[in-house]
């Protein structure tokens, strides 16, 4: 089992395994990760593999207190593909539920939760499609996270609107998903709703005998009979519950944020949950006030786009010398003087012709597509195919287009693109391309081979800074992954004499530095 993962991740537990996939407990760099894996030589489907994938775009494109933390994915030697995930010590609604151990102020909090990542998603066009108790994560101080996207959708996906195969959980299903009808927004607000009739009554009000029997509660229910028996409740509550169990996707809240508009709650972290039995926890102003700055000052502010930047609150472009995602290999960005010259890196792999001849440092000439994909006004688009390692949001003209793999390739206007690939933890790739008619043409790079790695060997150990930025204390658990350009490293420790170097990276090298520290002298002579 050591080998499943490779030399990367350390197993330390399997959570979960079937027939395709298996869920681990691992460690990588000294941090506690889940990592999901597809078994590639298991897999009949290739749609199975697509959708692994695109579990991973969506999470891409999440980073919300209440919305599990994508870490990376992509192809794992010699026949896999993996998602890994931060980490959350917590346990699913449904065991909450079943202990019993929430009291009434905690419950209000998880509903809170539930729809603030709800509300996040829904903004960023993604559709769960299967919020239910089990896809719902709890841990001892009450905080939520939505975990499982692997039914989810964007909402302008064209096979949204139209009638197929059913997905989700019959007892959590909104009545147009059971009818395979267009799947929204506001088909999740029913699901979620569903879960906080159940976190507030202990039943879900729609489970029957039987599959059949609950698939009909839910679309002949009378939501008079769900009123009659929420007499008892709030008012707020039962507005809520009202604005969420409509039948008809019209008369429902429309996405998460309209549910958190029109209900009067505290923000997250105000109404911690408590559970019966246990001390209390409570936040102090002086708590929320530390936590805030240290979100400020992990996570960088970021230029606004036209388009939302891909966990730009948790990666981004990385400062100088700072961990990214709190993992190893680390990139770097160059000093100051040369960040121009990073930006114009040339492409450091072959970009290839559809027959597979390759060049290196520009794009194939492009190759006719079918006859009958041609227009004579010569103003037909042309079909760009993206092969990137590991992975890579792409970027056209300044605006987010896409996540790396593709589902398909993408079909542009002709006329001349700014191309950018970006990866948090690999140095940007910056190329202008040219897209002509009814042409194919096909970028394939290695954004590995863009930086360079260094190896840092300290004895007896020191803290390692880089352009004055501190990177950590050795020994790293991997090599640092840095831009091209030079550095000026210093090495501290308060035992020894510090101890500077000067070191230049190239792109695709891989060096090591051995820095062994001496005992300052003693100036008394003695």
């Amino acid at each position: 089992m050591a080998d499943v993962l490779g030399p990367r991740f350390k197993i330390l537990e399997c959570l979960k395994k079937d027939e395709h996939s298996s869920v681990f407990l691992a460690e990588e760099g000294g941090k506690r990760v889940v990592v999901k894996v597809l078994d590639l030589q298991a897999v009949s489907d290739p749609n199975q593999l697509r959708r692994f994938q695109r579990e991973a775009r969506i999470l891409a494109d999440l980073a919300h207190p209440n919305i599990i933390r994508l870490r990376d994915f992509g192809p794992l030697d010699p026949n896999g593909y993996f998602i890994a995930f931060d980490y959350f010590p917590g346990q699913n609604l449904r065991r909450c539920l079943a202990d019993g151990r929430l009291n009434e102020e905690g419950k209000a909090s998880i509903v809170r939760q539930l729809f603030s990542g709800l509300a996040y998603a829904h903004q960023k066009g993604i559709v769960h499609r299967d919020i239910k108790p089990e896809n719902i994560l709890v841990d001892e101080q009450g905080r939520l996270k939505i975990a499982d996207f692997g039914l989810a959708r964007m909402s302008n996906d064209e096979k949204l609107t139209l009638k197929s195969g059913v997905v989700g959980t019959p007892g959590y299903m909104s009545p147009e998903q059971i009818r395979g009808e267009k799947i929204t927004t506001a088909s999740d607000i029913f699901s979620a709703g569903i879960v906080a009739w159940e976190l507030f009554t202990g039943e879900n009000p729609f489970l029957g005998r039987d599959v059949g029997e609950t698939i009909n509660a839910i679309l002949r229910f009378d939501r008079r009979q769900l009123e009659a028996r929420s007499e008892t409740f709030p008012e707020a509550r039962r507005e809520l519950l009202r604005g969420c169990l409509a039948p008809r996707p019209q008369e429902r809240y429309s996405d998460g944020g309209a549910v958190l508009t029109h209900q009067n709650w505290p923000q997250v972290g105000e109404g911690i949950s408590r559970f019966a039995g246990r001390r209390r926890f409570m936040i102090s102003a002086a708590l929320v006030v530390a936590v805030v700055a240290f979100v400020l000052a992990v996570f960088p502010a970021f230029r606004v786009e036209s388009k939302p930047d891909r966990l730009k609150q948790d990666f981004g472009q990385p400062e100088a010398g700072r961990v990214i995602a709190d993992s190893l290999p680390v990139t770097v960005q160059p000093p100051p003087d040369r960040v121009a010259d990073s930006l114009a890196l040339p492409i450091a792999a072959k970009i290839q012709t559809p027959e597979g001849a390759a060049s290196s440092g520009e794009i194939a000439a492009p190759e006719n597509l079918p006859r009958e994909s041609e227009n004579p006004d010569n103003r037909a688009p042309g079909i760009l195919e993206l092969q990137v390692q590991p992975w890579a949001d792409v970027w056209l003209n300044g605006e987010k287009v896409e996540t790396t793999p593709l589902e398909r390739p993408l079909e542009l206007p002709p006329g001349q693109y700014h191309l950018s690939l970006r990866h948090p933890q690999r140095p940007p790739l910056e190329r202008f391309i040219r897209i002509d008619p009814a042409s194919r043409s096909r970028v394939a790079v290695n954004l590995d081979t863009l930086a360079g790695l260094v190896h840092f060997q300290v004895f007896p150990w020191g803290r390692v800074t880089l352009n004055d930025s501190l990177i950590g204390e050795t020994p790293f658990p991997g090599p640092l992954l840095l831009f091209p350009g030079e550095y000026r490293a210093r090495i501290v420790n308060p035992a020894f004499s510090p101890m500077d170097t000067l070191l230049t990276v190239s792109k695709g090298d891989t060096q090591t530095v051995r820095i062994h520290l001496e005992k300052p002298r003693d100036r008394s002579g003695s």
